[in-house]
């Protein structure tokens, strides 16, 4: 999916020669942390709401010049480009332009959000599974065959963090054979770091545990 699919221009880009005090109308009437700023059809870059609430509301916003950030997407890029500028910016929303760096509108960070929670790795029920291995030895092909071989359906699995040499891996499971698949990543040399679900056996482990430290303290 590329950016110009949820392209929103319910947002009116400000000029320099703007007030201050209307532009920050604008931004709390939309709630943004950022407003575009377009001069002559081109995009500037954005000045974040912090700027506007301890600038002179008498004042343009030229003022706040010197506090210009610049980030914006092309509308033919990918809606994936659009996850580290909203963190890295700390942003809500996001200027596009085309080709000719034409400011053409913003995307919303709910937008992505909402497009991206659809991805069965999200929607669907299952079980997650974070597991480590080195990073030679990673291999999505491999994963997906491990968890198939338990009978089990295989969603998708998002590298989550690096260390070292290791590779933190995300896997995203139906909820079939679990206890199963656990051991069969362990056979191949994966370190389990967290398990998201009820795993029945461990459930049943704990609670024996339990009666045992019971029995013992009469």
């Amino acid at each position: 999916m590329i950016v110009k699919e949820v392209l929103s221009k319910e947002i009116k880009p400000i000029s320099f020669s703007k007030n201050i005090a209307k532009a920050q109308s604008q931004i709390e009437g939309f709630n943004l942390t950022h407003i575009p700023i377009v001069e002559k059809g081109f995009l500037v870059g954005c000045i974040s709401e912090q700027c506007f609430d301890s600038a002179d509301a008498t004042q343009t916003v030229e003022s706040l010049k010197p506090h210009i950030e610049k980030f914006q997407l092309h509308e033919n890029s990918s809606i994936f480009d659009s996850l580290k500028l909203f963190h890295t910016f700390d942003t809500n929303i996001i200027p596009v332009t085309n080709e000719a760096e034409q400011y053409v509108g913003v995307i919303y960070i709910e937008d992505i959000v909402s497009y991206i929670a659809k991805f069965p790795f999200f929607s669907e029920l299952g079980a997650v599974i974070i597991v480590e291995t080195s990073i030679k030895q990673y291999s999505l092909v491999e994963i997906g065959k491990m968890v198939e071989s338990n009978n089990s359906k295989f969603y998708g699995a998002i590298v989550v963090g690096f260390e070292n040499e290791s590779v933190q891996i995300a896997v995203k499971i139906s909820q079939e054979n679990l206890s199963s698949i656990g051991e069969t990543f362990e056979r191949f040399g994966y370190v389990i770091l967290s398990k998201l679900y009820s795993d029945k056996k461990e459930d049943l482990l704990d609670e024996r545990y339990q009666q045992l430290m019971k029995y013992m303290s009469i």
